[in-house]
């Protein structure tokens, strides 16, 4: 007997309701009085876009905006306008992985908003070629731009949040293949498990500060960096081949997450009352307990499952 269950929707069908989904949803405000940085958000297709968007829905009271080139600032910006008119935003041409750029753009948040409640560290490149034909310099330029990014938004934007005295939420985005070999080149694949290890031990480095730090590991997600392995994986029919839910993912999924890391629901304090009661002086004792309930030192695979088993190309026995 097969184990195999019947599906009641396809996987593209089942894709366009997510996106359905996300295009009708309302807002919970969740970011409210919050200010952010984002980083690596210069295209549409993109998760940094996606983030950006969500995060004005979701009335953030302003956003710091860095990407290399900015040229599509103005399209950005004019959206977010019309989502929320409050919104505050500032845009930064710059590098992420250049020192100076990151420290100032937090220096620009305590200054400006006396606070900062949220850093996005999404900006990165991917490798493509074999290590037979990847030279140093391009390995170097990877590791770079994907891995020193984050380490110095850990860095400067503990630094801020710590200044401000009122916590925050450090997110980076990592990969698939920082989980699991097989999935991108050696120096990509290399970057991102170091992106994990820095939201480990970043998650150590003020304890007690209510700074968290939380790594999203998308899987295949149709962007303009990955477009050309989405593409080609495409052609062949092997789009989500090794992924459990068979599809392939939308930039606002990862989006999603990156909110719940961004917002209370992944920091809070619940607080639950017992009594007590003696039975000897008939007295009823009311004790609150206070439980805090803080997401930190993780990477949370956003990939369809793609990263929970050994790679199986199906065969006849599915």
């Amino acid at each position: 007997m097969s184990n195999q269950q019947p599906s009641t929707s396809s996987p593209n069908d089942r894709l366009q309701q997510i996106v359905n989904h996300f295009d009708s949803r309302n807002s919970s405000k969740k970011l409210s009085g919050k200010v952010c940085i984002l980083t690596g958000i210069g295209h549409e297709l993109g998760i940094g876009w996606a983030t950006a968007v969500l995060f004005a829905k979701e009335d953030a009271k302003h956003l710091y905006l860095l990407d290399l080139k900015g040229d599509n600032f103005p399209a950005l910006v004019k959206h977010l306008k019309e989502l929320n008119p409050k919104i505050g935003l500032s845009t930064i041409s710059g590098d992420a992985a250049e020192e100076s750029v990151v420290r100032s753009v937090c220096q620009k948040a305590i200054d400006e908003q006396g606070r900062l409640d949220v850093f996005f560290a999404n900006a990165g490149v991917v490798g493509a070629a074999h290590i037979g034909k990847t030279s140093y310099e391009t390995s170097e330029r990877v590791i770079r731009i994907n891995t020193m990014s984050c380490w110095l938004a850990l860095k400067y934007a503990s630094d801020a949040m710590l200044k401000a005295g009122k916590g925050g939420s450090i997110i980076f985005t990592s990969s698939a293949a920082g989980l699991r070999s097989g999935a991108g080149s050696t120096e990509y694949s290399a970057s991102k498990a170091a992106v994990i290890s820095l939201a480990a031990t970043g998650a150590n480095a003020y304890p007690g500060a209510a700074i968290r730090v939380n790594a999203v590991c998308p899987g295949m997600i149709q962007t303009q960096m990955t477009g050309p392995v989405f593409q080609m994986a495409k052609d062949k029919s092997k789009i989500g081949q090794l992924c459990p839910l068979r599809r392939y993912a939308v930039p606002d999924e990862v989006a999603s997450v990156v909110l719940f890391l961004a917002s209370d629901d992944s920091s809070c304090e619940l607080k639950l009352g017992l009594y007590i009661v003696s039975k000897a002086e008939l007295v009823r004792i009311l004790i609150w307990i206070s439980l805090s309930i803080d997401v930190t030192g993780t990477a949370i695979p956003v990939d369809g499952g793609l990263a929970s088993s050994l790679p199986v190309i199906p065969g006849r026995q599915y």
